[in-house]
């Protein structure tokens, strides 16, 4: 991973990469087209565990910050004290894979029931991402599937808060 962050950053960052490495070796990758970002475009890194964590905290400029919510506070801890003074710049996402609003979409198969969820009221959602956000810094939330109709009403009215 170490390896693939500095070849994608380099990529952005100068016209041409070389790297050799235990497990990459890149010889004279052109680097364009450069992005209207700079130096790069933001690097989002999910990590759980510690040494994920601090690398994240070091090197990207988006944490997805996995794992259930009775650990967040300690997950959180590492990062901050990881990021140093960069923690003020990092930006921290929850994503959701299943997710209700008022009952929709329909409940998601059960095999799939161990995977992050965000359900309830309306009302209840926004109480909850607001904590989170209060409590933990997250602010950057991601739904994926067919809930994102359902969510819609919940970014408007977080919208701009």
């Amino acid at each position: 991973m170490i390896e693939t962050i500095h070849i994608i950053k380099s990529f952005f960052v100068d016209d041409s990469v070389t790297f050799k490495g235990k497990h990459y070796q890149v010889s004279g990758l052109a680097g364009y087209p450069k992005p209207v970002q700079q130096p790069h475009p933001p690097l989002l890194m999910g990590a759980r565990g510690p040494r994920m964590l601090q690398l994240a905290a070091k090197e990207a400029d988006i944490i997805g910050v996995m794992g259930p919510d009775d650990s967040a506070a300690e997950r959180m801890a590492t990062l901050r004290a990881a990021a140093g003074e960069r923690y003020a710049h990092l930006e921290f996402n929850s994503l959701y894979l299943r997710v209700q609003v008022e009952g929709e979409p329909a409940p998601s198969i059960p095999e799939f029931s161990n995977l992050p969820s965000l359900s309830g009221s309306r009302s209840e959602i926004i109480d909850y991402l607001q904590r989170r956000r209060d409590s933990l810094d997250v602010s950057y939330i991601a739904v994926i599937g067919t809930a994102i109709d359902a969510f819609a009403p919940v970014v408007a009215e977080l919208a701009g808060k």
